[in-house]
């Protein structure tokens, strides 16, 4: 018994239609799930990634952070105090005889303006430190290799901040140079006893 050529191709639409739908059964039932499941894993990992490089960022910064209060507390430590200019400058006259170079003079030149960091009105945080500049112009004598021994020493000085300015001229023979140097260091305002018991 043979089927008229219509019946099949009903059959073979009916059937094709049925594979269609046992794949999207099969399709809904077993495999959208788990692509699902796998989007909102993917999305939670993410998440988690996310936050766990945003705590790895801020503990990165706190810890940056205390290094940099850390460090602005021994470099206020370090420096000295207006009242402790005259100390400074018996450091120089030391430093010169120590060399052996001749201190010809010196003349301290207040700086102007304020070195320590701008806020721009925020009042969170500590209190910055405000630094103040001040410059030594040092006219010394001697030899060579004594100035030179100078400078390193003054480099190496505790309150030393900057080297600003240093000109060299022959005196007599060939021996003796005479050195025109500015020294610069910063110094701590004095605290305001009035701020403090607040």
């Amino acid at each position: 018994m043979t089927f008229p050529s219509w019946r099949r191709f009903r059959f073979r639409v009916l059937l094709a239609a049925g594979l269609v739908l046992a794949n999207v059964g099969l399709f809904s039932a077993l495999v959208l799930p788990s692509r699902l499941e796998i989007r909102a894993l993917r999305a939670e990992t993410d998440a988690l990634r996310a936050k766990a490089v945003a705590s790895r960022l801020a503990s990165e910064r706190a810890a940056r952070e205390a290094r940099v209060r850390e460090s602005a507390e021994r470099l206020k430590e370090r420096l000295p105090t207006r009242r402790d200019v005259p100390e400074v400058v018996r450091t120089i006259q030391s430093l010169a005889h120590e060399s052996e170079v001749d201190l010809l003079g010196l003349v301290t030149l207040e700086g102007g303006g304020d070195a320590g960091p701008k806020r721009g009105g925020r009042k969170e945080g500590p209190e910055p430190l405000r630094l103040e500049p001040v410059s030594y112009q040092l006219p010394v004598e001697g030899t060579y290799p004594a100035l030179r021994g100078f400078i390193r020493r003054i480099e190496s000085a505790e309150w030393f901040f900057a080297l600003r300015d240093l000109s060299l001229q022959k005196v007599r023979g060939e021996e003796q140079v005479r050195m025109q140097i500015t020294v610069t260091t910063l110094v701590r305002p004095e605290i305001d006893p009035k701020k403090v018991n607040r």
